[in-house]
């Protein structure tokens, strides 16, 4: 009738996993995960390398909710201040039109590097950011985030750290609190974000949106991968300049045997291409482009039951 009704079954599966991490190359702890009879593994952090946070930015001020935010500004402080990875690099990608008083704050706490080229392409923006980095893992960051977990980056670094994982991605939640990514799901080939829009406290299918899982992709808003890996695929593929260059490369990385992992322990707010104004927009022809190149190999998402709708991903109904 419920798991309570076994109560010798929880710690015995515990003790199964701390047996399975002691024949790992790495360690970690069992602890108690959001329900009973779900576990969430702790993995040892090996090193403290230098991790490089790279922000394109158009650093716009834009207006929420009848007040004016800066955005950039408000992303790099919070980085700045609620972060508690001890090494760490900035480098943010402005496109050269910075307001004085903006860019006088920024020189004093990050690197900036200038977009030269006048036609928009957020890919090429990433890929000049990760040019001028220094650190053995790449952050890739929106501006339009804010930090909410102090130790975001230990967590994402956890599953980074790994040798067979490609990517890592954050749980990011509307500034209303309510779900704006917890993975990317690939449905008859187009990408798709499951419980967008619902309660932060959503558990889930299974309580996916609540435990760390595999996943074919996560968003480029916050995601955490390995220098060597960004460069072995090419970088952001510059042949997607707005829309669905992270699911690509998240693509490119699982067809070299790689995984990508969502990291709910991660948390942060995304105000979603407010800063990107019209350009926030999807291009049809870009998903046509996408769907050209990757449709024959994904029209079926592994990571998906296909038992459920493909049009209503783990709809809360």
């Amino acid at each position: 009738m419920a798991g309570e009704n076994k109560d010798y079954a929880y710690p015995a599966a515990q003790r199964a996993l701390r047996d399975h991490l002691q024949r790992l190359p790495f360690g970690g702890e069992v602890l108690p995960g959001p329900s009973y009879g779900f576990h969430r593994i702790r993995f040892d952090i090996q090193s403290e390398p230098l991790v490089s946070v790279v922000i394109p930015t158009a650093g716009r001020l834009v207006t929420y909710e009848g007040k004016s935010v800066d955005l950039l500004r408000e992303c790099v402080h919070s980085v700045l201040a609620i972060s508690t990875w001890p090494k760490l690099e900035i480098i943010v990608v402005d496109n050269g039109d910075l307001r004085p008083e903006l860019k006088s704050w920024l020189e004093r706490r990050v690197r900036l590097v200038t977009y030269q080229d006048s036609r928009f392409n957020l890919a090429r923006k990433i890929n000049l950011g990760v040019r001028h980095a220094t650190g053995e893992h790449l952050l890739l960051l929106n501006d339009d985030v804010k930090v909410i977990t102090p130790d975001w980056i230990e967590q994402m670094f956890r599953y980074s750290q790994q040798p067979d994982i490609g990517a890592v991605g954050a749980k990011l939640l509307f500034p209303t609190g309510r779900i704006q990514h917890a993975g990317v799901l690939l449905l008859n080939g187009n990408p798709g974000h499951p419980y967008y829009d619902h309660p932060k406290e959503e558990l889930g299918y299974f309580l996916s949106a609540a435990v760390t899982r595999n996943y074919l992709a996560v968003t480029g808003a916050c995601l955490m991968t390995k220098r060597l890996l960004f460069e072995q695929v090419g970088g952001f593929s510059e042949e997607f300049s707005l829309n669905y260059n992270d699911v690509d490369f998240c693509l490119k990385l699982h067809q070299r045997g790689y995984r990508m992992v969502y990291v709910p322990d991660a948390m942060l707010y995304h105000y979603e291409s407010l800063s990107r104004g019209n350009a926030g927009r999807v291009a049809p022809e870009e998903l046509d482009r996408f769907k050209e190149k990757w449709y024959k190999c994904y029209a079926v998402d592994p990571y998906y039951n296909p038992n459920l709708p493909a049009d209503r991903p783990y709809d809360a109904a």
